[in-house]
């Protein structure tokens, strides 16, 4: 098995193009960036994704059956990042503001941006979105969001922001900030609350594309199938560190509960 670690600046499609030169049987490609460099680097090899959007992005054409040499997993779900918000808001009914930390990089995270800002005006939430593009672009967003002082802070998973948790849940641990993605993650970094996808069940769905693949089957006979099992995890020992009582109303949802 070959990996190419990408950092966030890293040149993807030559490492892609790396990987093709190998003349590997499959590539796997978790986020659409990857998914792109690596469909771009080769038309012929398999590629197994998990991406948010696979046909808005233009990776595919339709679902149920993809063209070309890509197939996986979509984690687009209609309604998850309103579902955040009103659990959100559930959560903290005197909630009037809240900031969209997200990376504007990643074309597919815009239709999240605009979901979660119309969710927020039907629950009368204003929001003000904080963009990171880059690791030194945390400090300047956190620095923005000190200033402005919101009752929450909502964060947009992509695979740069998934690799700075701990950073992101620290921080919201020293403004006292409540907090919520889509990532167990963040949780288990120290923030507050997520819902979304089981990404582990993601994985192992994903193993058994290239299972499929690597014995025979085409990627374009393999349906893009669709997330079905959805987590929202609370940490209480973030929410007793906040000053916040969890309603039990949002506690009898809960999949998990972090003691």
């Amino acid at each position: 098995m070959e990996q190419r670690p990408a950092e966030p600046d890293a040149p993807l499609l030559s490492l892609a193009r790396e990987l093709v030169a190998l003349k590997v049987d499959l590539i796997f490609a978790p986020g659409t960036p990857f998914i792109q460099a690596a469909k771009q680097a080769t038309s012929t090899i398999p590629i197994v994704s998990i991406s948010p959007d696979p046909v808005g992005t233009g990776i595919v054409s339709n679902l149920a059956h993809p063209d070309g040499n890509v197939t996986g997993i979509s984690m687009l779900s209609s309604g998850l990042d309103a579902k955040r918000v009103e659990l959100l808001k559930e959560t903290i009914p005197s909630a009037r503001r809240v900031d969209i930390l997200w990376n504007p990089t990643i074309a597919d995270k815009r239709s999240n941006l605009l979901e979660t800002q119309r969710a927020a005006a039907t629950f009368g939430l204003q929001t003000r979105s904080r963009e990171v593009t880059g690791p030194n672009g945390f400090d300047a967003a956190f620095e923005e969001i000190v200033g402005d002082r919101p009752d929450a802070l909502i964060t947009l998973v992509d695979a740069f922001t998934n690799g700075n948790w701990p950073k992101v849940a620290e921080f919201a641990r020293e403004q006292r900030l409540p907090s919520i993605c889509e990532a167990r993650g963040h949780v288990t970094s120290g923030g507050l609350m997520s819902y979304g996808q089981d990404f582990a069940n993601e994985l192992r769905r994903a193993a058994t594309f290239a299972d499929r693949i690597l014995k025979g089957a085409k990627p374009t006979n393999l349906p893009i199938e669709q997330p079905t099992k959805f987590d929202f995890v609370i940490s209480l020992q973030s929410a007793q560190a906040l000053g916040l009582t969890i309603p039990p109303s949002v506690l009898a949802q809960a999949t998990e509960i972090i003691e």
